[in-house]
């Protein structure tokens, strides 16, 4: 079948018809993003995001029935650049770990990214409940992370110093 969509096509005309490919063409084909604060969303929505889910916030603007196709093109795309920086945001607070560490947390259980962030964001902030951690925001996180990121790296840093510092003596 073959759809010919225009600035003005309405997302709520094609989306029962369109396919997963032609969506992905179309993302090839329209540039830019849409204007929307991820960072401000909370946590159970970025949940739901990961999920495939849009927030309440963008589930508004997509069932406004003057929402074009190209304003769900900008979402999408918005989406995937959001989760690209998110991951690169993340992957920027890891510290190294030494084969000692490696080894020690080799057979510790794995929880996925929305666990590790609830427990993260409870231990953080000294919460009572993961429902009160869901509803702090990946902005929140994001600061929560850095703060413990520096802390832990400065402790490192100043851990490796004291071991070169002994050993320069010995």
């Amino acid at each position: 079948m073959k759809l010919k969509i225009t600035e003005r096509t309405k997302w709520n005309e094609i989306c029962e018809i369109i396919s997963t490919e032609h969506i992905k063409l179309l993302q090839e084909k329209i540039i830019g993003e849409y204007p929307f604060d991820f960072y401000s969303i909370k946590i159970s929505e970025f949940s739901e995001l990961l999920n495939g889910n849009f927030s309440i916030e963008l589930k508004k603007i997509l069932t406004n029935e003057k929402v074009t196709v190209f304003a769900f093109i900008q979402i999408k795309n918005s989406v995937e650049k959001f989760l690209a920086d998110f991951s690169k945001i993340l992957k920027s607070y890891e510290i190294k770990q030494s084969n000692e560490e490696k080894r020690a947390s080799a057979n510790l259980p794995e929880s996925d990214l929305i666990e590790s962030m609830l427990i993260f964001m409870q231990r953080f902030f000294g919460l009572k409940s993961f429902v009160e951690a869901e509803k702090m925001t990946i902005a929140d996180f994001i600061i929560a992370k850095k703060a413990d990121y520096t802390s832990k790296l400065y402790e490192k840093n100043l851990s490796d110093e004291f071991n070169r510092k002994s050993r320069i003596r010995s």
